[in-house]
């Protein structure tokens, strides 16, 4: 929709207000998952228009890990292995 923060925040607010009775999936693209996890009791992914994953939201944190890094430790990775970049 290309809406700013509170404007998408209102549009999900309306959306579960006037559509969301308990009878009907609402199918929601976004990158800003941490927008709308609230919302959600099942999570899609796709990958070149295919589902690559179809799983309940409860289930994701034993599934999967999240990784992050230290910057300082990426550049020291990439400089001594260059075909990572």
């Amino acid at each position: 929709l290309g809406l700013d923060v509170l404007s998408r925040k209102a549009f999900y607010e309306m959306l579960i207000d006037e559509w969301c009775d308990g009878e009907r999936s609402v199918l929601i693209s976004t990158h800003q998952v941490e927008e709308i996890e609230t919302l959600l009791s099942d999570v899609m992914m796709l990958n070149e228009g295919q589902l690559v994953l179809s799983i309940p939201l409860a289930d994701i944190d034993a599934r999967f890990t999240a990784l992050g890094h230290d910057a300082a430790v990426a550049d020291a990775v990439a400089a001594a292995h260059p075909l990572l970049r």
